[in-house]
């Protein structure tokens, strides 16, 4: 996990594979707060942005994604 702070706002990222796909998983707290999913590959350079970890959640079916926005959430309570 990595946590940088910039203009007063803190991004903390991790990033995740699932099977062939890499995903960046992002919580962006301060002057604007939202949960960010970016799937990694060439042609992406912006992920999806969301207001809480429900929903991201809700938003995906995969179960190893979902599992992994879970599993993100609970780190960031520590």
């Amino acid at each position: 996990m990595k946590t940088f702070t910039q203009n007063e706002t803190s991004y903390t990222s991790k990033e995740v594979k699932i099977v062939n796909t890499t995903y960046i998983l992002m919580q962006v707290k301060g002057k604007f707060n939202y949960i960010n999913v970016q799937k990694v590959s060439v042609n992406s350079l912006l992920g999806k942005d969301f207001e809480s970890f429900e929903a991201a959640i809700a938003n995906y079916k995969n179960p190893k994604l979902k599992a992994a926005l879970i599993e993100f959430q609970e780190e960031l309570k520590k």
